[in-house]
């Protein structure tokens, strides 16, 4: 980044003491995706509490269609006994309603699985955020140059609203 401030003591010839500030470099781009981070992260986590509600809605929607089938289940077994009262009409109506029955439960099921598979997708994201949010935290801190050990300024390598990238000596 841009250096933004070099204090006084970052001059050839000056003492200086471990930990002491030398330059600053900066800081809003850093600053800028920390709260864009910080955002992705408040996302990832409400996005995995609605994917938890899904779920517990899936399961109460399984559990309804457990119900059904059991119940067109029974119908088709009572139709089968009154098979010479009931036209087949009859008979193959409630023999259509328990292949319905059931393949809503197993379209339920599926759909809780799917949404299983996401919960591990949506917290992998999660995770991914808060690391690079802890990466932008880690280069916002480092935005401020400080002296490594006690020493002396030899020479100054750069000057304020000098350009510096990552590794340049200075």
């Amino acid at each position: 980044g841009t250096v933004s401030k070099k204090h006084d003591a970052c001059e050839a010839g000056n003492f200086v003491t471990k930990g002491e500030k030398l330059l600053e470099i900066d800081a809003e781009e850093y600053k800028l995706e920390i709260r864009k981070l910080e955002a992705e992260v408040v996302q990832s986590e409400k996005r995995i509490e609605e994917n938890k509600q899904q779920i517990e809605g899936e399961k109460q929607s399984i559990e309804l269609a457990k119900r059904d089938l059991e119940l067109q289940e029974n119908e088709v077994r009572r139709n089968q006994r009154l098979s010479g009262v009931l036209s087949q009409t009859e008979i193959d109506q409630s023999q259509r309603s328990l292949n319905s029955a059931r393949t809503q439960l197993s379209n339920r099921e599926s759909n809780l699985k799917t949404l299983a598979a996401g919960t591990a997708r949506l917290e992998a994201a999660l995770q991914l955020s808060s690391r690079q949010l802890d990466k932008a935290k880690l280069d916002l801190r480092r935005t401020t140059i400080t002296a490594p050990e006690n020493g002396v300024i030899v020479r100054e390598m750069v000057q304020r609203g000098d350009y510096v990238a990552k590794g340049t000596q200075i």
